[in-house]
C-alpha cells in the first residue's frame, strides 16, 4: 500500500513554500516516516500526468525539491524533465531555472522544446521569458548537443528567442 500524505503534511509543504514557516518546523512537524520518502514526491508527480493536475503536479514539485533540500536526495532530471513538457501546469519557468542549475544533459532535448512553446497561460509574455530561461539552461550545460540546439535557436521564428541565442552562444 503506498504512503499518502496528510492534510498537515500538505499545509506544511505549502506553508515552506510561501516562506510561512522555517525549515526546523517543516522538519519537526512532517511525518517522520514519510519526509525522505522520494518515491512519494515521485508518484504525486507521476499521478499528475495520469489526470493533468496542476495542483498536485505543483505539490509533487514543490516537495520534491523540499526532499532534495532536507534529505540530501537526488532530483529526478527525467521526471522534471517530462513536466517541463507538459502543457497543462504552471511552474514551467522554474523547472527551467532549476534545470539551468543541475546542468545535466539529459534535460537538452526538453529545454530545446520548451524554448520554442507557447502556452497560453504565457500569452502576456512578449519577451519569451520562458524560452530565454530555457536557452539559459541550455548553455549552462556546455555540450556541444546543447551548442547545436542554441544554434537552432539563434535561427528561431521569433527575433527575440534568436537574440537570446545567439547572446549565449557569444558567452560559450
Amino acid at each position: 500500500m503506498r504512503q499518502r500524505l496528510s492534510s498537515a503534511d500538505i499545509k506544511l509543504i505549502n506553508d515552506y513554500s510561501f516562506g510561512k514557516i522555517a525549515k526546523e518546523k517543516l522538519i519537526n512537524d512532517f511525518q517522520q516516516n514519510l519526509l525522505c520518502e522520494i518515491d512519494l514526491s515521485e508518484s504525486l508527480i507521476e499521478d499528475s500526468f495520469r489526470s493533468a493536475d496542476a495542483d498536485q503536479a505543483d505539490l509533487g514539485y514543490i516537495f520534491h525539491l523540499i526532499q532534495a533540500d532536507i534529505c540530501g536526495l537526488d532530483i529526478n532530471v527525467t521526471l522534471l524533465c517530462r513536466l517541463l513538457l507538459e502543457p497543462w501546469h504552471f511552474h514551467h519557468e522554474d523547472i527551467a531555472f532549476l534545470l539551468e542549475q543541475l546542468q545535466d544533459p539529459i534535460a537538452i532535448e526538453a529545454l530545446f522544446a520548451t524554448a520554442q512553446k507557447r502556452l497560453p497561460y504565457l500569452d502576456y509574455d512578449s519577451t519569451h521569458q520562458l524560452a530565454r530561461k530555457c536557452i539559459k539552461a541550455l548553455a549552462a550545460i556546455k555540450t556541444p548537443e546543447a551548442k547545436e540546439k542554441l544554434d537552432a535557436l539563434s535561427h528561431a521564428e521569433s527575433s527575440i528567442i534568436q537574440e537570446y541565442a545567439r547572446r549565449e552562444l557569444d558567452r560559450l
